[in-house]
């Protein structure tokens, strides 16, 4: 929908200019994505979610390795002993398990969420970027394929993104804080 959007706007644009005089619209286009990896904020992401989880996750890895052991000392012993131990192997399984799945759940949602947030900072500068440029109309590079008109010049503007950005973080504040 957004790229049928954009694409319709590019073309009014287009056509404006071809009805007046041909006045290139100079139009910029960013890989969000790209300048997000180029940039610090992929590093904030992956920080921030391993600072968030690391107790979550040392629990677990300490959860596993105590059934491991449990296992162990089931295998070496008998009768009632070992028929309780299972039990309880048993149930640690399944607990950890849920354990396990509710992590990765949580785990996926907060770098969802922290992803979504960066991208939106990242959508931010590049429209300074943008402004800064003097262009007419910016689109991702997802949106516009294609054009026949003269009228639109289009312009990558990704690199000084993902510079901007690196400038950014070399400021204090430079990106969003990390929810704990």
């Amino acid at each position: 929908m957004t790229s049928y959007l954009l694409a319709a706007v590019t073309l009014a644009f287009a056509f404006v200019a071809q009805a007046q005089e041909v006045v290139p619209v100079r139009m910029g286009v960013v890989d969000l994505r790209q300048a997000f990896q180029r940039s610090p904020l992929a590093m904030t992401l992956t920080v921030g979610i391993g600072a968030e989880f690391e107790g979550r996750r040392r629990e677990l890895r300490r959860r596993l390795i105590e059934l491991g052991k449990l296992r162990d000392r089931a295998q070496r012993a008998e009768g009632q002993e070992r028929t309780e131990l299972e039990e309880r192997i048993w149930q640690e399984s399944r607990s950890a398990a849920e354990a396990q799945s509710a992590y990765r759940r949580d785990l996926e949602a907060a770098q969802k969420r922290l992803g979504d947030e960066l991208l939106a900072h990242v959508s931010e500068v590049a429209a300074e970027v943008a402004r800064e440029r003097g262009l007419t109309l910016l689109v991702k590079t997802e949106g516009v394929l294609w054009t026949r008109s003269p009228a639109v010049v289009p312009i990558d503007i990704t690199e000084d993104v993902a510079r901007a950005l690196l400038q950014r973080a070399e400021r204090p504040a430079a990106a969003p804080a990390t929810r704990q």
